[in-house]
């Protein structure tokens, strides 16, 4: 077997428990990433922001929006016969 499978292969079994926890369990950082991602992104476009109060007024903007966004709408939930 190949250095680099042996390392992999001894990773998952050290790491077996973490990785079915994750599996496992709804748990989830995606929200966190998500947003991670928006502020970079608004920090790679806000080059012309001298201001660190008008970027983080940018910031909670994008998330208000992405907010509203991301809410169900309640006829949605609503069962027509």
């Amino acid at each position: 077997m190949k250095p680099i499978f042996q390392t992999v292969f001894k990773t998952f079994l050290k790491d077996k428990y973490k990785i079915m926890d994750a599996l496992e369990l709804p748990y989830s950082n995606a929200k966190l990433e998500a947003t991670n991602n928006l502020i970079k992104l608004i920090k790679r476009n806000a080059f012309g922001f001298w201001n660190f109060d008008n970027f983080k007024k940018r910031i909670l903007i994008a998330l208000t929006i992405k907010k509203r966004e991301n809410k169900p709408c309640p006829l949605q939930d609503m069962t027509f016969w």
